[in-house]
């Protein structure tokens, strides 16, 4: 049964409103949709089948710095999958998401087992910030190979970086199916269901129908509004820091001048 809305849709691109449309079970289909796009499989080498690993929110969620909430995920084929959205560049990130990979990869092998049981880790990360402003593409894929002849060293390895302010596209002008659910993490808030529907996607209307049905949750609600209350608390707090700097920086020059 479809909700009526009277209040203002959840962004998706929070990180534990994401976390809550994508990790439940009942929400399979729109994360096998999510991945087969990031991984560009199409019908001939989808994934099909997934087990979420933790798809549990918290009852305490710490939202002053961003609360890490990503999604693990194993596919029928024992390869691990961890997915997360971050909105805010904090210190030392890249490193934060290479140590996430390297736990989640060693985590795997048991006291005796032999190193050829380890299957790859694939890290899927959206951005709501630009992390990498010397290269023009949205998404990345990174992983090891050797520097000079860049002959690949291993598959264990491969981290996925989505930048969501470099896409400057919209859902009416594409059919590629990544570039779809990045319009709806940017802009599913603001978005009309009127307007899902004209895209025939079912992964993509349950998505929606899940961010709708979450808006109205009175949990979600207050932990929304705490994170905005927090994330504008932090954003004025720097502003003016370095408005505060920048008056200094100015005064001595004066008084060096």
């Amino acid at each position: 049964m479809r909700v009526i809305m009277t209040l203002e849709l959840l962004s998706p691109k929070v990180d534990f409103v994401f976390k809550a449309i994508f990790g439940k079970e009942h929400n399979k289909p729109i994360l096998l949709s999510l991945l087969n796009a990031v991984l560009g499989r199409d019908q001939t080498d989808q994934i099909i089948e997934i087990e979420i690993l933790n798809t549990e929110l918290g009852k305490n969620m710490k939202l002053g710095k961003g609360a890490i909430l990503d999604l693990k995920v194993r596919d029928k084929l024992g390869q691990l999958y961890d997915i997360e959205i971050q909105c805010e560049n904090e210190s030392a990130f890249v490193e934060r998401i290479i140590y996430y990979w390297s736990r989640i990869y060693g985590d795997q092998l048991e006291k005796g087992h032999d190193y050829y049981k380890l299957h790859p880790v694939i890290s899927i990360v959206f951005t709501n910030f630009t992390l990498f402003s010397e290269i023009d593409r949205y998404h990345t894929l990174w992983g090891w190979r050797e520097l000079e002849s860049g002959e690949k060293l291993s598959d264990a390895a491969q981290i996925h970086f989505i930048e969501l302010p470099k896409y400057k596209g919209s859902i009416q002008k594409t059919n590629n199916p990544l570039e779809k659910w990045i319009s709806f993490l940017k802009e599913g808030n603001l978005m009309s269901r009127e307007l899902i529907e004209k895209f025939d996607d079912p992964s993509l209307l349950q998505a929606y129908d899940e961010l709708e049905r979450l808006s109205i949750e009175p949990d979600m609600r207050y932990y929304y509004e705490s994170y905005l209350k927090s994330f504008n608390d932090r954003v004025n707090k720097l502003y003016n820091a370095e408005r505060k700097g920048l008056a200094k920086g100015r005064e001595e020059g004066r008084e060096e001048g």
